[in-house]
């Protein structure tokens, strides 16, 4: 259920069907879909389906097609393959790279671009990087080897010898274009690394 308001006293209930052919039912698209798809667009759907009857909860209940949702997509939240990322540079504990570098946080710049800060030992500075959350075909961005990869950069200071995007950043000394290790910049394709 989504409801604009705090008090939650109406709102529209969204009805996915948990059996749809041969296929098992995507939480995670489902997740996905009732946070970025409706949930921006609730006040909308309930001004659209005023006259339509209403659960014993006050709700209007849409079936999941009929808001758009594709039972046959792979769905996949490039946030949730960040918030991945976020897990293995955390750890459960100091992770192996501390001595390298060390996670220092994160925030979405735009929304499809999340800028991760990283705070290198040895040299005692924090750089950020600018991660796309998706590519140019709308699919998510992983990032699964990134942690690996960013500890020779940090080792060897070669993140100090990337160019500089932005200096003015308050979070960090600067933020390096990565783009040669991640793709080209500015080209949105898919940058696994």
């Amino acid at each position: 259920m989504l409801s604009p308001d705090a008090a939650m006293v109406s709102g529209i209930a969204v009805n996915y069907e948990l059996n749809f052919g041969t296929r098992l039912f995507d939480v995670t698209g489902a997740i996905d879909h009732a946070r970025i798809t409706l949930a921006p667009a609730v006040t909308q759907l309930l001004a659209d389906h005023e006259d339509q009857p209403r659960d014993s909860h006050g709700n209007t209940v849409l079936a999941a097609a009929d808001t758009g949702f594709d039972y046959t997509a792979g769905a996949d939240s490039g946030d949730q393959r960040l918030f991945s990322l976020f897990s293995l540079l955390v750890g459960g504990g100091l992770p192996w790279f501390a001595d390298e570098y060390t996670f220092a946080g994160f925030f979405y710049t735009d929304a499809d671009t999340c800028r991760i800060y990283i705070h290198v030992t040895r040299a005692d500075r924090t750089y950020g990087i600018d991660l796309t959350v998706s590519g140019d075909d709308g699919r998510p961005t992983g990032y699964a080897y990134l942690a690996q990869e960013l500890a020779p950069l940090a080792s060897t200071g070669d993140i100090a010898r990337q160019p500089v995007l932005d200096d003015t950043d308050d979070y960090c000394n600067s933020v390096v274009d990565l783009s040669a290790w991640m793709g080209p910049a500015g080209s949105r394709t898919a940058t696994t690394v």
